[in-house]
């Protein structure tokens, strides 16, 4: 439409005119860039696209749990999915093309006439009619066997062959369905981000057990230090021995093996406490969630080390100013013995 003068203008009905009508120059550009994504296997699958797969997917899987659950024996159910020469219900698409309304493919780059040599194939995702060449039956509908339950679970599942996410043998319950090229890049990107997804998800409960597992083996020996220290405490406060007395007392056989085996029980776990933590550092996380915990399990664990190896040193202090020479000699060899008895034994 265009401003014009009172000269120019025209109130009467225009007999001179043109009518377009745009829808096929649309459908065609809509061709022309689904032909360009195809020769670049760069698919865009935006968010309503996607969700018309999954919906037409959701349905195939529920079609194909149906048909099986009406045959009776495995054979049966086989050759009863094979030998069907119509196409079965749960098998047409929400948009089924019917093939009489074609007489050429509908891919826009292809347009190859169909006839016996070149029949004509519905899409069992988007329901388009496409010659052999511009589809596959390579979408597969199946029940994962016994060894693969695992992966894929008891309920039917579907996937692109010779692709990564697929199961790699065939299985014994199964259907195989043919797509036309267009949906087929499609099913392969979802594929893939399920099979990535799923892997990630592997290796983040990997990674979680890990730390739960070195978790529990740290809180374990921490509770045989707390356990132990109040004891070794408890027989060096009860030493009735001061600075004052005299450093000739006779040697309590008993008392000796008691602190010798708790001194070197506390060292024993203090050990293990220390190399159960390093192993923390051993961890690949696979989040920065793993990462946080991992450190502050670390820092926790270490401040506890900390605290308890200062106790344990200031007992030993103390009982190093209390004893005499000959109880703390006496004290050393029994530890010693048992170090040595511990490393003869490995």
């Amino acid at each position: 439409m265009y401003q014009v003068c009172e000269v120019c203008f025209s109130s009467e009905p225009q007999e001179v005119g043109q009518v377009r009508l745009w829808k096929s120059f649309f459908m065609d550009l809509r061709q022309a860039s689904q032909c360009r994504e195809l020769s670049s296997k760069e698919i865009q699958v935006g968010i309503r696209k996607s969700f018309q797969i999954n919906r037409e997917i959701n349905r195939l899987i529920c079609g194909f749990k149906e048909s099986l659950a009406k045959d009776k024996s495995l054979k049966d159910k086989v050759q009863g999915l094979i030998s069907k020469s119509d196409t079965p219900s749960w098998q047409r698409a929400k948009t089924w093309m019917i093939k009489d309304s074609r007489q050429t493919c509908t891919v826009q780059t292809c347009k190859k006439i169909f006839n016996l040599a070149n029949p004509k194939h519905n899409c069992r995702v988007c329901g388009i009619v496409t010659c052999h060449s511009c589809s596959s039956r390579d979408l597969l509908l199946f029940v994962a066997d016994q060894h693969e339950r695992d992966r894929f679970g008891n309920e039917p599942c579907w996937a692109i062959i010779k692709v990564t996410g697929c199961p790699s043998k065939e299985p014994d319950i199964h259907c195989y369905l043919r797509i036309c090229n267009f949906c087929k890049p499609m099913l392969e990107n979802l594929q893939l981000l399920e099979a990535q997804k799923a892997e990630q998800e592997g290796l983040t409960l990997e990674s979680m057990t890990k730390l739960f597992t070195i978790h529990e083996n740290i809180d374990k020996v921490q509770s045989k230090i707390d356990d132990q220290l109040p004891k070794y405490k408890q027989l060096v406060d009860g030493l009735e021995i001061t600075s004052a007395s005299p450093r000739s007392l006779p040697t309590n056989r008993s008392n000796m093996q008691s602190l010798a085996k708790a001194q070197g029980d506390l060292m024993d776990h203090f050990n293990k406490f220390v190399m159960c933590v390093s192993c923390l550092k051993q961890l690949k996380p696979s989040s920065n969630i793993q990462v946080k915990l991992a450190s502050s399990i670390m820092k926790c664990k270490f401040d506890f080390y900390h605290e308890n190896m200062s106790s344990f040193r200031k007992l030993k202090k103390q009982l190093e100013d209390v004893a005499p020479p000959e109880i703390l000699a006496g004290i050393q060899d029994i530890v010693d013995s048992k170090v040595n008895n511990h490393l003869s034994i490995q």
